[in-house]
């Protein structure tokens, strides 16, 4: 499976990725439902540049609530290799 996990789209949050439900807020939910038309029970990849790559399957909660629960990781963050100052 990890050979087909680029098929899944890729969507970055600014919540932290440790695992659990996480709430979509209101234009990722529009994008995930009305734009990729992905379904109830569909993955995604989620990232927020700090916690690596989960992979994440989502629930619809009413018309309009997306919740993606996290399954696990599929990439680590990587380390920085150099420093910024």
């Amino acid at each position: 499976m990890n050979d087909d996990l680029y098929k899944f789209p890729r969507l970055y949050l600014s919540a932290p990725l440790n695992g659990g439900d996480i709430p979509l807020c209101d234009e990722h939910a529009h994008y995930i439902r009305n734009v990729l038309r992905k379904a109830d029970g569909d993955c995604v990849r989620l990232f927020n540049g700090m916690d690596g790559e989960w992979l994440a399957q989502l629930f619809y909660e009413g018309k309009r609530g997306v919740i993606a629960r996290t399954q696990k990781q599929v990439k680590q963050q990587p380390q920085r290799k150099r420093h910024v100052h």
